[in-house]
C-alpha cells in the first residue's frame, strides 16, 4: 500500500507539473475568429479557408457558413505577436481580409496584432487622410474605441508629423495634436501603439494631408492638334491640364470657337469629351478649367478634319457545308489583337456573304473568323495560309505596301543663320500636293510653308514646336508627318519618327540588381562595369530602382525614391555617370500603369472614400481596387484623371534628369495610346535621344504611331517556342521577321531576346544545342539583342542570388565571341537581311545580311541529320571555338545536325 501511494504522489506531482507546461503553452495562444462577409463580394464559394504565417503558408485552416447568411468563420489558435494572411476561395483566388486595416510585405498580405491585451482600435482621425485643407486647421484628432486613460497603462504612444515626434493631449478616448502650418504640400503623420512591456508595436497607422492655403490658379491644356478622317471619332484631350496646388480641377468647359459645321460634343464637362468628324475643315476649341476656389484658365486646341475617308480593306466570305446555322461571324486578327468583339461582320443577303470593311495598312496580317462566338476558323476562300500554333491556321491577308507618300526630311541648302528650311524629299517625277499645319500648343501660331518646304524663323519665341504635313495625290491622303524642332539656345531638329541611332547598334544586358551580386547595390554594380564592357555590352537595363515592398521592384511606393538597400539618389546619379565614361547607356525600367497597395496615396484613397485621391484609382463595386490578371497588390492608375497623367509624366522627366539614356515601359499595353503621345511629345522634348521601349504583349504596331521607338518581338520569340516544341515549320521564324519589317513603320526597333525576368531560362527549356543555334540568330539577326543576366553562363534559375562571374566558363566565351562578332561586322549591325533558303521539310534556313561588299550567311539545321550546303563559292566559314574564330576556304558545307554555321565573304577581295 505504501508502495503504491508513492507512486501515486508522484504521478499526481507529474500531471500538476506537465498541465502547468501545458497551461502556459495554451496561455501563449489567443483564439482568434476569421470572419468572411461573402454578401458585398458574391464569390460563388465551394470552400473557404484562412492560412497563413501562423501554419509557414501549409495547413488551411476551413471556414464554414452554419448560420447560412454567407458570413463564413472559423477560430484559429494563435501565438502573441503580429500574423500575416489571405484567405483562399475555391483553391485559387487568393484574397486580403476586406475587414483588416493592416496589410504589408512583399506580397502585401493581411496583418493583424494577437495579444492577450485588447488591442485599441483607431476609429478614425480628423481630418482624414487623404484630406484636402483649405483652411488653417490648429489640430489633428484621433479617437480610439477605448479610453486614453487605459490605454496608456500598457501602451506607450508615439506621434510624428513630417517625421518630427509631435506632441499631443489626451482626453477621454481622443488624442489631439497640434498641426503647425509647415507649408502648402503634402504632409504625413504617423500613429503607434508600442507594448510597454514587450516594446512591440501593436499599431502602427499613417496618413497624409495636403494643405493648400495659398491657391495659385489651375493651368488649362488642350492638347496637340489632331488631324483626323472623315467619319473618325476624335477624342478631345484636356488630359495634360493640372492645378499646380496639387488638388483636382473642379470643372472642365469645351466651346467651339469656329468650324464648317457646329459641332455637338459628347461629355462636354469632362477632360475627354467625344464627336464624329461629319464636315471636312479646321475646328477650334477652347477648353476652360476652373479649380475649387474658382480661379480659371483656358487654352485652344485645333482639330483638322481632312477631306477624304480614311482608307479601308474589304473582307467578305461565305460559309458553305457547316453543320451549323452561322448566326454571327467577327473578323479577328493582328491587327484587333485578335479581339473577338472588335470588328462584327454584316451579312449580304444578295451576295449571301458576310462582309465588313476596316482601315488596314500595308503589311501580312494573320486572321481568323469566329463563328457563333464559339467557332475559330481561317478564310477559307484564302489559299495564303501559316501555322497557328494550335494545331491549326490562320490566314495571311497580304496589303502591298504604297511608296507613293514616301520620302524623308532633310535640311535644305536655303537654311541661314536667321532660318532654318526643312524639305520633304521625294524621288522626282511624284505630282503631290503639300498641306502644312503648325501645332495649336506651339509657342508661337502659324506655319511659314510652300509646297515641300517649311520655313522656320529662328527670333520666334523659344519653346517646342510641332509641324505636321498631309501629302495628297489622286483624292489619296497620306499619314500625318511630323517635325519637331527644339529652339532653345541652339535649333535643333528631327522627324518625329525617327528613332535614337545609337540603339540600333545596342548590345542590351537585363540586371535585376539585387541579386546581380552578393552585395545587390549600385556600389557593387559600379565595380561590374568593367567586366560586362568585356563581355560586349553597350546598354543596361536595370529591372525597377523604386522604393516599395517586392523585391522585383514593379511595386513603387515612391516613384521618385531609390530602393534603400540598392543606394542613395547620388549613388545612383554616380552609376549612372560611370556607366556613361564606359561607353554605356542606362535605361530606366518605368513603371506608369500602377502603384504598391502600399503607396501612401492609395491607402488614403482606400481609407477615405471622399479624399480627391480615390478619383486617381479605379474602384469595383465592393469597395476594392482595379487591378489586372491577380496582380491584387498593383493598384491600376484612372488614367481619366489628368492629375494622375500630370504626376506619371513629372515622374518620367525626373529620371530623364538625372541622366537615363532611356524607358522600358512596364505593362504599356495597359496605359491609354493617348497618353503615350503625350508621353513621346514631352520626353522628345527634353532629349530626342531617349529611348522609348514599350512592353506590350503580344507587341502591336499601333504603339509605334508616334508613341515609342522599340517594342519586344514577341513574335520573334513566341515562333521560336512553338518551332522548337514542333508546333510550326521552321520558315514561321522568317514569317515573323518578314511581318516584323512589313507590318510597322519604317523607324521602328526590336528587342529581340531569348530570355527574360518573366521567362523561364530557355537552355533549361531546350538544352544546350538549341540554346546556342537560337543564341547565334538572336545576334546575327537585324534588331536589337537582349541577354538577361546568367544567360553568359548558361544560369537555370530564373533569378540566380549571384553570379559566380567565371570568365572560363564555356558559355561566357560563346556568348562573349557571339556579341564580339557583331561589334566588328557592320553587317550584322546595320546590313540588309534576305532569306537565302527557307525549306520546311529539311529543317534548314539560311539567310544573308550584307553591307556595300560585306556578305554574311548564317545557316540553320534543326533536323536530325547532316545537310550539304551548297552555292557557298566565295565564302570561307566562321567556326566558334576556344582559339577563336577559324577562317578557311571552302566550296560546299555540311553541316551537323541540330547546329548553325557562319559563312562570309568580301565582294570587294
Amino acid at each position: 500500500m505504501q508502495k503504491w501511494s508513492g507512486i501515486i504522489l508522484i504521478t499526481v506531482f507529474f500531471s500538476a507539473t506537465l498541465s502547468l507546461l501545458v497551461g502556459r503553452h495554451f496561455d501563449d495562444r489567443v483564439n482568434r475568429t476569421f470572419e468572411f462577409d461573402n454578401r458585398a463580394h458574391k464569390y460563388k464559394i465551394e470552400r473557404l479557408a484562412v492560412v497563413g504565417d501562423f501554419s509557414e503558408w501549409k495547413e488551411w485552416y476551413y471556414l464554414t457558413d452554419r448560420d447560412g447568411d454567407d458570413i463564413w468563420q472559423v477560430r484559429v489558435p494563435l501565438k502573441r505577436g503580429w500574423h500575416s494572411y489571405r484567405f483562399v476561395v475555391n483553391g485559387r483566388h487568393w484574397l486580403r481580409d476586406p475587414k483588416a486595416e493592416a496589410y504589408g510585405g512583399a506580397y502585401s498580405n493581411s496583418m493583424i496584432f494577437i495579444d492577450t491585451l485588447k488591442i485599441p482600435r483607431l476609429k478614425g482621425a480628423i481630418p482624414k487622410t487623404g484630406s484636402w485643407l483649405y483652411s488653417k486647421v490648429d489640430s489633428l484628432y484621433f479617437s480610439f474605441d477605448t479610453p486614453l486613460k487605459k490605454i496608456r497603462k500598457s501602451f506607450e504612444i508615439g506621434l510624428s508629423l513630417d517625421s518630427v515626434k509631435g506632441t499631443f493631449s489626451v482626453k477621454d478616448s481622443t488624442i489631439s495634436a497640434p498641426f503647425r502650418f509647415l507649408g502648402e504640400g503634402e504632409h504625413g503623420w504617423r500613429l503607434k501603439l508600442v507594448k510597454k512591456n514587450s516594446n512591440e508595436t501593436a499599431l502602427d497607422r499613417s496618413g497624409i494631408l495636403i494643405t493648400n492655403l495659398e491657391n495659385k490658379k489651375p493651368k488649362a491644356n488642350a492638347g496637340a492638334t489632331q488631324l483626323v478622317h472623315k467619319g473618325d471619332k476624335v477624342i478631345m484631350n484636356g488630359g495634360l491640364s493640372f492645378d499646380p496646388d496639387f488638388e483636382p480641377v473642379t470643372q472642365y468647359r469645351w466651346r467651339q470657337l469656329n468650324g464648317a459645321q457646329k459641332i455637338s460634343l459628347v461629355n462636354a464637362d469632362t477632360p475627354f469629351p467625344h464627336f464624329i468628324a461629319q464636315s471636312p475643315g479646321n475646328y477650334r476649341f477652347r477648353l476652360t478649367v476652373k479649380d475649387s476656389m474658382g480661379l480659371k484658365d483656358s487654352d485652344v486646341t485645333e482639330v483638322v478634319v481632312l477631306p477624304y475617308d480614311r482608307s479601308e480593306k474589304e473582307f467578305k466570305v461565305a460559309f458553305y457545308g457547316l453543320k451549323v446555322p452561322v448566326k454571327k461571324v467577327v473578323l479577328v486578327g493582328e491587327f484587333n489583337n485578335w479581339n473577338s468583339s472588335a470588328s462584327l461582320m454584316k451579312f449580304d443577303p444578295l451576295l449571301n456573304k458576310w462582309k465588313i470593311k476596316i482601315p488596314l495598312k500595308s503589311g501580312k496580317w494573320e486572321y481568323k473568323y469566329v463563328i457563333n462566338d464559339s467557332i475559330w476558323i481561317p478564310d477559307p476562300s484564302n489559299p495564303n495560309k501559316v501555322a497557328d500554333g494550335w494545331n491549326g491556321f490562320n490566314s495571311v491577308r497580304h496589303v502591298p505596301q504604297d511608296t507613293t507618300f514616301e520620302g524623308t526630311f532633310v535640311e535644305s541648302d536655303f537654311t541661314t543663320a536667321d532660318r532654318l528650311v526643312i524639305e520633304f524629299k521625294q524621288n522626282p517625277g511624284k505630282r503631290i500636293k503639300y498641306r502644312w499645319y503648325g501645332d495649336a500648343q506651339n509657342p508661337a501660331a502659324g506655319v511659314k510653308a510652300k509646297k515641300n518646304l517649311l520655313y522656320f524663323d529662328k527670333k520666334l519665341p523659344q519653346g517646342s514646336y510641332f509641324y505636321y504635313l498631309i501629302l495628297e495625290k489622286d483624292r489619296r491622303l497620306s499619314e500625318p508627318k511630323i517635325l519637331l524642332i527644339n529652339h532653345y539656345q541652339t535649333t535643333q531638329w528631327m522627324d518625329f519618327r525617327q528613332t535614337p541611332a545609337w540603339a540600333d547598334t545596342a548590345i542590351v544586358y537585363e540586371v535585376f540588381l539585387r541579386r546581380f551580386t552578393p552585395q545587390g547595390n549600385f556600389k557593387s554594380l559600379i565595380s561590374k562595369l568593367p567586366y560586362l564592357k568585356e563581355l560586349g555590352v553597350n546598354t543596361i537595363w536595370l529591372l525597377p530602382v523604386y522604393e516599395g515592398p517586392t523585391e522585383h521592384g514593379y511595386a513603387p511606393v515612391s516613384l521618385f525614391d531609390i530602393e534603400a538597400d540598392y543606394g542613395t539618389l547620388s549613388e545612383y546619379r554616380e552609376f549612372i555617370e560611370k556607366a556613361h565614361q564606359s561607353g554605356m547607356r542606362i535605361i530606366f525600367d518605368f513603371v506608369a500603369n500602377h502603384l504598391s497597395d502600399q503607396h501612401r496615396f492609395v491607402k488614403a484613397a482606400f481609407h477615405n472614400s471622399n479624399s480627391p485621391l480615390r478619383d486617381w484609382f479605379y474602384w469595383k463595386p465592393d469597395g476594392t481596387w482595379g487591378y489586372h490578371n491577380d496582380w491584387d497588390t498593383l493598384v491600376n492608375l484612372n488614367y481619366g484623371n489628368p492629375w494622375v497623367r500630370h504626376y506619371i509624366l513629372n515622374s518620367a522627366l525626373f529620371w530623364l534628369n538625372l541622366g537615363v539614356d532611356g524607358f522600358r515601359c512596364d505593362v504599356a499595353w495597359a496605359v491609354p495610346h493617348d497618353f503615350w503621345k503625350d508621353f513621346r511629345r514631352e520626353i522628345k522634348k527634353v532629349n530626342p535621344e531617349c529611348l522609348l521601349l514599350n512592353e506590350v504583349l503580344p507587341r502591336q504596331p499601333q504603339f509605334h504611331d508616334y508613341e515609342f521607338d522599340m517594342s519586344y518581338d514577341t513574335d520573334f520569340y513566341g515562333n521560336v517556342l512553338d518551332v522548337l516544341n514542333g508546333k510550326k515549320p521552321i520558315s514561321a521564324i522568317p514569317f515573323g521577321l518578314e511581318k516584323s519589317r512589313l507590318n510597322y513603320p519604317k523607324f521602328s526597333q526590336t528587342l529581340r531576346y531569348l530570355e527574360n525576368h518573366d521567362l523561364p531560362r530557355f537552355v533549361l527549356q531546350f538544352g544546350e544545342k538549341y540554346t546556342r543555334i537560337m543564341a547565334a540568330v538572336l545576334f546575327t539577326l537585324p534588331g536589337t539583342p537582349m541577354i538577361y543576366y546568367g544567360q553568359e553562363y548558361g544560369e537555370r534559375e530564373v533569378r540566380p542570388k549571384s553570379l559566380e562571374f567565371n570568365k572560363n566558363s564555356k558559355w561566357f566565351d560563346f556568348y562573349q565571341k557571339l556579341i564580339k562578332f557583331r561589334i566588328r561586322h557592320a553587317a550584322l549591325r546595320m546590313g540588309s537581311f534576305e532569306n537565302v533558303l527557307i525549306d520546311d521539310q529539311n529543317k534548314l534556313w539560311r539567310y544573308r545580311r550584307r553591307l556595300n561588299s560585306q556578305i554574311i550567311d548564317v545557316i540553320i539545321n534543326l533536323s536530325d541529320s547532316p545537310k550539304i550546303i551548297n552555292n557557298v563559292k566565295g565564302f570561307s566559314i566562321v567556326k566558334f571555338n576556344n582559339s577563336g574564330f577559324k577562317r578557311t576556304g571552302l566550296q560546299s558545307i555540311k553541316i551537323e545536325s541540330k547546329s548553325f554555321l557562319i559563312i562570309q565573304k568580301d565582294e570587294s577581295k
